[in-house]
């Protein structure tokens, strides 16, 4: 599941628990709107990851990582396992 590099840097993205549209992660991890849409989708399906329709336009979803998989900053604790990440990442 964690094992694609992309899902790790969306991952890292939205670490910090800010809402994050698919247009707006796109740039950000350099990659094709599809393509990130795509990852996006199979990390909410695990999830991850947690879309909630945007009030300002409800075409556009907004994802973003609940409180219980990152308990502090620089830590992910999805229950099997725990990641600190380096601190040139957080």
């Amino acid at each position: 599941m964690l094992g694609n590099p992309l899902r790790w840097e969306l991952m890292l993205l939205y670490a910090d628990g800010r809402l994050i549209s698919a247009t707006d992660a796109a740039p950000a991890v350099h990659r094709p709107f599809h393509m990130v849409l795509k990852h996006l989708r199979i990390l909410r399906e695990a999830g991850l990851l947690v879309c909630q329709v945007s009030n300002q336009d409800a075409r556009y979803l907004l994802y973003y990582m609940p409180e219980q998989w990152r308990p502090r900053a620089g830590m992910f604790d999805f229950g099997c396992c725990v990641m600190n990440l380096p601190p040139s990442l957080t």
